[in-house]
Formats: C-alpha cells, structure tokens, sequence
C-alpha cells in the first residue's frame, strides 16, 4: 500500500512538471525580449533587424527592443551573449561568418557552439567593385592590370584578406590590404580612386547601376539577381566564396520550444510586405529564411570550409 502511494505521487509529480513546463513554454514570451545587434546604428543590418524587431514583436505579442553592441564585425554582441541567461529574453543579431569564421582565427571570446541558431533573415551580394573610371571592366582585364602594378583595395573583414590572398597567389599579382571601418569608407575610397578595388556588401548598388562603379565578381555561390551578368568567384576558377547572411542566435542551452517559436515568428515577419519592400527595394538584400536547423548546418559546414582556406594560407 505504501509503494502504491510513493508511485501515485511521483506519477502526480511528473504530470505537474510536464503541464507546467508545457505552461511555460506555451506562455513565452511574457516580457519584452532584447535584440543585440552586432553594428552600428544607421547602417543596413541595423536598418533590417529594426523592421524586422518590430514585425517579431506584434507577432510574439511583446515588444522586441533593438541594443547595438557594434564592433569587430558583429564579434562584440555575439561575445556579450557569453553571460546571458539562456531564456530566450535576449537574441544575438549577426552575420553568419561572425559565429563560423571569426572564432577560427583566435582572437575570439566564443566558438560557434556556444549558441543555438535561431533563423537566418537575409543575405548581401558582396561584391568585388572598383571605380568606372579605371582602365578595366570586368575581373579578367583587372587581373591583367594586376599582373604589372600592386594593386591596392578596401579591406573590412578579415576572411577578404584570406579570399584575396588565396587568388593574388595563384594569379601572381603583388597587393595591399587597406583597413577600413565599414562599406560606407570603402565606397568612400573606391569613388575617390584611392583604392583599385573594394570588397562590400549591397551598399554599392546605387553607384554600380548609376554606372561610377563597376562590379567585377560576385562572391555569393550564386549569382546576384540584381547583376545576373556578374560572375561569381567559383565562376571565375576559385574555389571560393563568401556568404555574409544576417542571422540570429541565443545562448546555447536555450530550451529547443522558445527557438522554435522564435523561429517561426522571424519566418512570418519576412512575409510583411513592409519588411520584404525595405530588404529587397530599398536596401538591395536578398531575403534568405533557413530554420533553425538548417542554419545551424549552414554555419557547421561553412566553418569546415574556412578552416581549409586559413590551413592552406597558413602553410604557404
């Protein structure tokens, strides 16, 4: 009799733990969630993450606030979300090489698997862009410019450094890497001819179709619906590329319910007219949803491809 007892209260115990966990879950969110957002205020990721915070926020029933955490190319915010609490009430916004690239190359407070992968929102063509007014047109008469003077060009992040490196050996053309602070210094830069070349996301897109700048490559696995005439770097003969998709993660340990959630309300706030108009039209991005888990698969496997490109650098 008694060990029929201790069983009903345990079988009582669980069913409460279940019907409250269901509870929880089912009431999420019941406070406003923080978005920290990797960039400055201002700029085109910042421009998306706050059109699309205030879609997720109507469609989550409380308001999803914007917390710029600029610097080191998303590095900042996504380091930040080491210490947060991982209950779903702060999100981290980036690009996908701020969690697969920039951990590899050592100076980095997290790994990529220090998060769960929420959704990836949108992509930017980059572009490798150099002034109209330059003697070439396209990639191939660059490269034969290349070939006798140094070539200098805009730098932003470190994983151009390694894509330019990679085809400056095996084209057998001398160049310098100049730093910048964002793509608005490189089309700064690239208009003023002081530099040959720059590698940017969609900001140049205006000048391009304005016809100041050409764009010689894409560096996207695909083509650009925009420029469907640009070729790709894999095109060209690299086996190269680059995606810069803005994503959103949480904090590893999130519960798999609130992910989900926050998954669905991202690919519901892309289907706004308002939203999709600002991404597509006014900013030139492609809308790119991936769940969770194929996000977290686009970053693994984008990480195993970096990881060959730095090995072959370094042991050259």
């Amino acid at each position: 009799m008694k060990k029929r007892s201790v069983l009903l209260t345990l079988i009582g115990v669980i069913t409460l733990l279940v019907t409250c966990s269901s509870w929880v879950f089912a009431e999420y969110p019941e406070r406003p969630i923080q978005m920290v957002v990797g960039y400055q205020v201002g700029g085109n990721i910042d421009s998306i993450a706050r059109g699309l915070v205030k879609v997720m926020g109507t469609a989550l029933g409380q308001p999803v606030i914007v917390e710029n955490k600029a610097g080191a190319g998303g590095g900042v915010a996504a380091a930040y979300m080491k210490a947060v609490k991982p209950d779903g009430y702060t999100l981290c916004l980036a690009t996908s090489p701020t969690h697969s690239f920039d951990p590899l190359m050592g100076n980095s407070a997290y790994t990529a698997e220090d998060f769960e992968y929420v959704a990836a929102v949108a992509s930017s063509p980059v572009a490798i862009i150099s002034n109209a007014e330059m003697p070439w047109k396209d990639w191939k008469t660059m490269l034969e410019a290349a070939r006798h003077q140094k070539m200098n060009y805009g730098s932003l992040l470190p994983v151009d450094k390694l894509i330019i490196k990679s085809i400056a050996q095996k084209e057998n053309f001398q160049y310098s890497a100049i730093p910048t602070k964002g793509g608005a210094e490189i089309i700064t830069a690239v208009l003023g001819k002081h530099v040959d070349f720059g590698i940017v996301g969609s900001i140049y897109d205006p000048y391009v179709k304005s016809g100041k700048m050409n764009a010689l490559a894409m560096l996207g696995k695909q083509r650009s619906p925009f420029f469907p005439e640009v070729p790709t770097l894999m095109e060209l003969g690299y086996d190269l590329s680059y995606d810069g998709a803005i994503v959103i993660s949480a904090p590893k340990g999130t519960p798999p319910e609130i992910v989900k959630k926050l998954s669905s309300a991202v690919s519901d706030a892309l289907k706004n007219p308002e939203l999709k108009d600002l991404i597509e039209n006014k900013l030139n991005w492609l809308p790119a949803y991936t769940d969770a888990s194929e996000t977290t698969q686009d970053i693994m496997s984008s990480r195993v491809v970096y990881q060959k490109l730095i090995k072959d650098q370094q042991g050259k």
